[in-house]
């Protein structure tokens, strides 16, 4: 708030100016790089919260992916993309905030859903002071978006901020036997069942499932491919795949021939 004065003589008129604004940010990207380094999130298409959806014949039970819903109860913080959120209002009580984005959802910091302004009407809009000091993004469609905010004061002049967002999809695909779809990756029984790998292909005397060497190649292993995160630069991504996890049991790091 700043205070703006005229003399003349003896007769004096005074005012005070308020500069309202609005900041989103990331720990790790300066104010003048957040249109030209992205923000890197992944696609939130895992099954953790168990979205119950009609199970198909031959099926254990189907269940939609994360981010089919509007509410975060369930799924793993490493799969939300917290930011920090600042409002400078100065007691303006009629000052309202929109956001706009693709590809995204976007949460207060009690993780309630914050509808877009897409239209750029205005609607729906929220009190700066009711969404708190950290919004959460949930990647929904692979690719980069662009999140913006846009402070409206109650005399009508906005203020903006933005921030570039990358959504980066990690598949892991069973390939033979194969599922129907991705949607039905943890529960198509029919497709996803392989033989327990007792056979001696190389006639060697030691089973395919304890034989380290089998010349040619073991002819009955199921095949999963992992894909490289499309969208994704070197820069966007440090380490590796530290952990891969079972229903039943963890194992760690290795490359993986016989279940």
């Amino acid at each position: 708030m700043y205070n703006i004065a005229a003399h003349c003589c003896v007769s004096v008129k005074d005012m005070n100016i308020v500069i309202e604004g609005v900041d989103i940010k990331t720990a790790n990207i300066t104010d003048p790089c957040e249109m030209s380094e992205t923000y890197n999130i992944f696609l939130n298409e895992n099954f953790d919260q168990q979205l119950e959806a009609p199970t198909e014949p031959g099926h254990t039970q189907c269940y939609y992916v994360d981010y089919n819903d509007n509410s975060l109860a369930g799924d793993a913080n490493d799969e939300l993309g917290p930011i920090s959120f600042n409002a400078q209002t100065y007691g303006d009580a009629g000052a309202r905030v929109t956001f706009q984005g693709y590809g995204i959802k976007l949460y207060d910091s009690d993780k309630n859903f914050l509808e877009f302004d897409n239209n750029g009407d205005g609607e729906p809009n929220y009190s700066p002071n009711a969404i708190g000091n950290t919004l959460y993004i949930e990647g929904i469609t692979p690719g980069i978006s662009t999140l913006t905010v846009i402070l409206k004061t109650q005399d009508g002049f906005t203020a903006s901020d933005q921030l570039l967002i990358k959504v980066i999809p990690l598949n892991l695909t069973a390939d033979d036997p194969a599922p129907s779809s991705d949607q039905h990756e943890i529960c198509h029984k029919d497709k996803l069942i392989i033989a327990v790998n007792t056979n001696d292909s190389d006639g060697d005397g030691t089973i395919d499932l304890l034989d380290s060497n089998v010349p040619g190649g073991d002819p009955d292993l199921a095949m999963i491919t992992l894909q490289s995160p499309y969208y994704a630069e070197e820069s966007d991504i440090s380490g590796g795949i530290i952990n891969v996890t079972f229903r039943d049991c963890s194992i760690s790091t290795g490359i993986f021939n016989d279940i």
